[in-house]
């Protein structure tokens, strides 16, 4: 018997609108690319995908740690965007 389960997750609204863009221009929905993702799952027994950071991920989490130490940029930045829009000043 092959019937159908519903699931629901919970996600920002960013990574939504990010997500949903670029599987749009792909020509996939949300549902089509989870159900590929899920397959992949089953055809390899593994997540197919690395769960590690990129090095510009961790280049730049180490970046905010080191800041995190200095007095004025606590106030000043809290992300990533922050961290870029603050790199980016003259």
């Amino acid at each position: 018997m092959n019937s159908k389960k519903k699931i629901q997750v919970n996600i920002d609204g960013t990574l939504n609108a990010e997500v949903t863009t670029i599987l749009d221009d792909l020509g996939l929905n949300m549902t089509t690319a989870i159900v590929a993702y899920l397959k992949r799952i089953v055809a390899t027994g593994s997540i197919p995908f690395d769960l590690a950071l990129t090095p510009r991920e961790l280049a730049e989490k180490r970046l905010m740690m080191v800041l995190e130490d200095e007095p004025m940029s606590a106030n000043v930045i809290s992300t990533n965007k922050e961290l870029m829009e603050w790199l980016d000043e003259d």
